[in-house]
Order: C-alpha cells, then sequence, then structure tokens
C-alpha cells in the first residue's frame, strides 16, 4: 500500500512514487546498509553525537561507563549480544538522565508534562505521544544523535499533549 500525505493529492503521490519507482525497487532488493556493532575492542560508537572509542573488560560484575573518549564496559560475558545489552542500558540511562532536563525545560516553558516516559529500541520512530494518557515513548537510539535531537523530540512530543495530529496548530506550538 502506498501512504500519501493529507496535504497531497492521490494523483500527485502516485506520480511521485512512479517517478522514483527504479529507487524503490534498489531499496526493496537490496542487502540491509543498517550499521551493526561488532561491539569489539577499538570499535567507534557513539553518546550524544560524539564518537568514543570502545574498550571490553572481563570483569564479575555487568557495568558501563564514559571514561574521557572511551566506552568502557565490564561484562561478565564477552559476546556480542551480551555487550550489546550492557550498552544498550548505558544508552538507556543517558536517555533517561538527559530527557529529565528537557523534560523540565519544555515543561517550565510550554506547561506541558508527560503522565509517563518509555524508552524502546524503535528503529522507524524517534519519539511517540498517546495524546490521551500523555504517555511518551522515546528511541534509545536518541542517545547515539547529538543532544540537540534529544531536544527536539522532547519538545515535538510534548506539543501531542495539546495537538494529537500535525496540523497548523501543532505547528504553531512547535514554533
Amino acid at each position: 500500500s502506498l501512504v500519501i500525505p493529507n496535504r497531497c493529492s492521490e494523483k500527485a503521490g502516485v506520480d511521485f512514487f512512479v517517478a522514483k519507482i527504479d529507487w524503490v525497487k534498489s531499496k526493496l532488493f537490496s542487502k540491509p546498509t543498517k550499521r551493526q556493532l561488532a561491539m569489539q575492542n577499538g570499535e567507534t560508537v557513539y553518546i550524544l553525537g560524539k564518537a568514543y572509542t570502545l574498550r571490553v573488560e572481563p570483569s564479575k560484575a555487568n557495568k558501563s561507563l564514559l571514561n574521557g573518549e572511551e566506552v568502557v564496559i565490564f561484562a561478565k560475558k564477552t559476546d556480542s549480544d551480551s555487550l550489546k545489552l550492557q550498552y544498550e542500558r548505558l544508552l538507556k540511562e543517558i536517555v533517561l538522565i538527559k530527557a529529565k532536563e528537557y523534560f523540565t525545560k519544555w515543561g517550565e516553558l510550554t506547561g506541558l508534562k508527560s503522565t509517563s516516559l518509555t524508552i524502546r529500541r524503535t528503529v522507524s520512530r524517534w519519539g511517540s505521544c498517546n495524546s490521551l494518557t500523555g504517555a511518551i515513548s522515546l528511541s534509545l537510539y536518541l542517545a547515539c544523535m547529538p543532544e540537540f535531537c534529544l531536544d527536539y523530540v522532547i519538545l515535538h512530543e510534548l506539543c501531542h499533549l495539546r495537538y494529537a495530529n500535525h496540523g497548523e496548530y501543532f505547528k504553531r506550538e512547535l514554533d
């Protein structure tokens, strides 16, 4: 099925799709290009848009931390899946800490407050908001992006507490 934005006519949407059909086919039948972390010593990982070198240390306890230019993962198990879970725990901590700052900042400026925050491993959305319950979800992977991205996504989702769609009033509130 083809999803066409409300502000676009069906004909314009179909014309656009037809014009891009070669690109669509190339994406449908190509190998995924998503970068997979190998979770090996010396690999580059990103925290709030800054590159860090990964260092893995076998340990009796599972713990991750930022140390200067390194992300250090102390882990009982050093296989890629276990290390990725440790890294994701660190990302979640970072998103939670930074999100609290931005929820406070935007709450004071706009009067908008969420009822709950969930961090998820989403790859197709940076955030979502249930405008009825006030619950907001953020992508875990915002911790890898520059900090202004997290700031913007939080404001965007808070604006959905007042306006559920992306219409004119929503855009005005966001501005």
